[in-house]
């Protein structure tokens, strides 16, 4: 009979991993014996690992010892999905010098940091010339400045496609949109703020993915 150890790691039974057996009894005459580990789903976050030890639960008898590969390690790994969404609740109709702020939120926090793209389309473009409409993407918490030239040091952007970064740990992300224009009077754009696929392979695209602002002066 030989005791089963897995208190030196760092998944807990009963939390990340079930074991079969607390003792090992190989029966007389057999050479083996099976131990099964069973992990639980949807409990893991990042990898911590089983530590299995093997030592003798009674003194072996004469002439045997235990051999050298008596610890073995099993890292467990997060299989869970996370669903990525664009929150917006404010006006969509919106005219020169408004800001709008919305965040990319996640259904669950990472253990590692996450860099999401979004994509913003439409005829309130500021590289083509009917339009005189420009975006800013501020850092979480900074306010939108009256000139082009005040871009947030936290997430910046200037032209699409975009990113921003959520921290290990958080759920969202700020972003702060900020219009100018159009600039001929009684014109309209339209600006769409949009999460796209191609995300890496932790997350996929939830709803709502997208937001449409119509720009008017």
């Amino acid at each position: 009979t030989l005791n089963i150890d897995t208190t030196s790691g760092t998944a807990d039974v009963g939390m990340h991993f079930n074991i079969s057996i607390s003792r090992l009894r190989i029966p007389a005459g057999q050479t083996s014996g099976t131990i099964t580990l069973t992990g639980i789903n949807n409990t893991t976050r990042g990898a911590p690992q089983i530590i299995l030890t093997i030592s003798a639960g009674q003194p072996l008898p004469e002439g045997w010892a235990l051999g050298t590969a008596m610890t073995h390690t099993v890292s467990l790994v997060d299989d869970e999905v996370r669903t990525v969404s664009l929150n917006y609740s404010g006006e969509t109709q919106v005219d020169g010098r408004h800001s709008a702020r919305m965040s990319v939120e996640l259904s669950a926090a990472l253990e590692e940091d996450i860099t999401l793209n979004f994509v913003l389309t439409g005829t309130a473009n500021r590289f083509q010339t009917d339009w005189s409409v420009s975006y800013v993407v501020l850092g979480e918490g900074e306010q939108p400045g009256v000139t082009f030239g005040a871009v947030g040091t936290t997430v910046s952007c200037t032209s699409s496609p975009c990113q921003v970064e959520i921290d290990a740990g958080e759920t969202y992300v700020d972003i702060n949109l900020l219009f100018f224009g159009p600039a001929r009077s009684g014109t309209e754009a339209t600006l769409t703020v949009e999460l796209p696929s191609g995300h890496p392979s932790s997350v996929q695209i939830g709803t709502p993915n997208s937001v449409t602002f119509n720009v008017v002066n």
